[in-house]
């Protein structure tokens, strides 16, 4: 897993953790050299989707212990910001809720949480063979039914994932939420749950389980959007979340 910092001279940390199938950069290229000038960035590029890492994705636990331990080393285990995207929300709540990292503000878009039970391995292999073949150009009318237009799979689809990191990290994105540990309340991280209005659907469940550890989260609705569409708006991106930042006051001074 590889940590890429910007504005380190800045005292307010922010990591970005981008989703499946798509790199640090591609997700937040655009906004980081705004948001580096206001906060210490630490853009993760998790295995399997970083062109300077050979490891594979295997689970979303093993992704959270390596993110926690950078943390707990280069901050002693504690952030103030914390954005995730897609199966990073996997990672960062694995962060939160496992490896007990403090997080003052956590923002998590697109927690879908679809569920198959027994097909459920059948279909994250499937899945990842549509995705690897998206990114090469192909199923467009699929994965319009997710809520990724022709410019998303363009903009964000890394064509360097291998179908091992694909299919594992499509497990992860839907089993993860069952296999949570009984819920614990954190009423000190201020918590919004982002989503495209037109993947609605999709994440109905993983707020509703969501509320479960975080009963005061916020949702926040993006009309006309689908998955992950909202980093294809770095203006917008970055005004949301400054504001969502500056909104809510830490619970807890550190």
């Amino acid at each position: 897993m590889q940590f890429h910092q910007f504005g380190t001279a800045n005292p307010h940390r922010l990591m970005l953790i981008h989703g499946l199938a798509t790199t640090w950069q591609q997700s937040f290229g655009a906004v980081i050299p705004r948001l580096a000038a206001n906060y210490h960035v630490i853009a993760v590029g998790m295995d399997g989707h970083d062109p300077n890492e050979r490891r594979e994705f295997s689970t979303s636990a093993a992704a959270a212990t390596s993110a926690a331990e950078f943390v707990r080393r280069e901050f002693d285990g504690h952030l103030d910001a914390l954005y995730a995207a897609s199966l990073g929300c996997t990672v960062a709540m694995s962060m939160v809720i496992r490896e007990k990292v403090h997080v003052d503000h956590l923002v998590l878009d697109g927690a879908a949480r679809p569920s198959f039970g027994v097909l459920t391995l059948p279909i994250a292999k499937l899945t990842a063979t549509m995705v690897h073949g998206a990114a090469r150009g192909r199923y467009a009318l699929l994965l319009r039914l997710f809520g990724l237009t022709p410019q998303m799979r363009d903009h964000f689809l890394y064509k360097g994932a291998s179908k091992t990191t694909l299919t594992n990290g499509c497990r992860e994105g839907l089993t993860f939420f069952d296999m949570l540990p009984p819920a614990t309340h954190y009423p000190d991280i201020a918590v919004a749950c982002w989503y495209g209005s037109r993947e609605k659907r999709l994440v109905d469940k993983g707020i509703a389980k969501l509320r479960e550890y975080f009963p005061e989260l916020e949702e926040r609705a993006f009309p006309g959007y689908g998955h992950g569409e909202i980093l294809q708006h770095p203006e917008q991106f970055i005004a949301e979340l400054e504001g969502f930042l500056s909104s809510k006051p830490p619970r807890m001074p550190r």
